[in-house]
C-alpha cells in the first residue's frame, strides 16, 4: 500500500506542476496557481486544495509518525488557506502550514528515518538558490522540498 501511494504523490505532484507550468509558467510560488486558477475561473480554484490534500494525507499515512504527521497536517492547512493575499489571517494560517509542513517534514527525514542527507540536500541547494538570487525563489524551494520528502519516503519505507 505504502508504494502505490508514494506512486499516487508522484503522479499528483508531477501532473499538476506539469499543467501549471504549461498553463501559467513557473510563478512565484506554487500557492501562486491557486489566484491564477480562480482568475481563470478554471475549478475555482479548488484544484490547488485538491492537489495540496492529495499530497499531505497519503505522506501522514507512508510516513506514520509522530512528525509526518504534523508534516501534513500543516501542509493541508495550506490547502484550506488557499486565499493567502485576501485576508490576513488566512496569510498566517497558509505560511505557517507551509513553513510547518515542511520544517516537519525534514525534522522527520533527520529523527524517524535518519536521513541527514536529505535534510543537507535541502540546505546546500536552497542557500545556493538564494545566493544565486533564482527568480521565484519560494517555487523552486518548495518543489525542492516536496521532491526531497518524497525521496526520503521512498528511501526510508520501499
Amino acid at each position: 500500500m505504502e508504494l502505490n501511494l508514494l506512486i499516487f504523490v508522484v503522479l499528483s505532484f508531477v501532473g499538476y506542476i506539469s499543467f501549471i507550468i504549461n498553463r501559467y509558467g513557473v510563478l512565484p510560488s506554487i500557492s501562486e496557481s491557486y489566484y491564477k486558477m480562480k482568475d481563470d475561473n478554471l475549478f475555482g480554484g479548488g484544484l490547488f486544495t485538491l492537489f495540496i490534500w492529495s499530497l499531505s494525507f497519503p505522506l501522514i499515512i507512508v510516513g506514520n509518525t509522530s512528525l509526518m504527521f504534523f508534516a501534513g497536517a500543516f501542509l493541508a492547512f495550506v490547502g484550506a488557506a488557499t486565499a493567502f493575499k485576501d485576508l490576513k489571517m488566512t496569510r498566517r494560517v497558509h505560511n505557517i502550514g507551509a513553513i510547518g509542513g515542511i520544517g516537519f517534514g525534514f525534522l522527520s527525514m533527520i529523527i524517524d528515518f535518519n536521513l541527514f542527507e536529505i535534510a543537507y540536500f535541502m540546505i546546500v541547494i536552497s542557500l545556493s538558490l538564494f545566493l544565486l538570487k533564482t527568480k521565484n525563489l519560494i517555487w523552486w524551494v518548495e518543489i525542492l522540498a516536496f521532491v526531497l520528502i518524497i525521496l526520503g519516503l521512498f528511501i526510508a519505507k520501499v
